[in-house]
């Protein structure tokens, strides 16, 4: 597996070679401002994740908050982080 880093040592590009298939799978990471990888793209620069951070305490008490979503299919929901709010 290879790794490409922009300036700001953020990863953008994640190379997978397969030796068995001869196939070299390239996802790439875009970023939001405040640090977070909000979309991964395919060597082709399409589309294939989205994320959605969300960290506490501004959902705190609530028992679920979507984390992650993929394209064409539904949001998946993950439990939140409990951060002491009331349930």
């Amino acid at each position: 597996m290879t790794f490409k880093y922009d300036v700001f040592g953020n990863r953008v590009e994640e190379d997978d070679y397969n030796a068995s298939t001869q196939v070299t799978t390239v996802t790439k990471f875009a970023y939001e401002a405040v640090g977070n990888i909000w979309v991964d793209l395919n060597s082709s620069n399409q589309l294939v994740d989205r994320r959605l951070h969300v960290d506490p305490p501004f959902w705190r008490g609530l028992l679920t908050v979507p984390r992650r979503s993929t394209v064409g299919l539904p949001a998946v929901w993950r439990p939140s982080v409990h951060a002491g709010g009331k349930s």
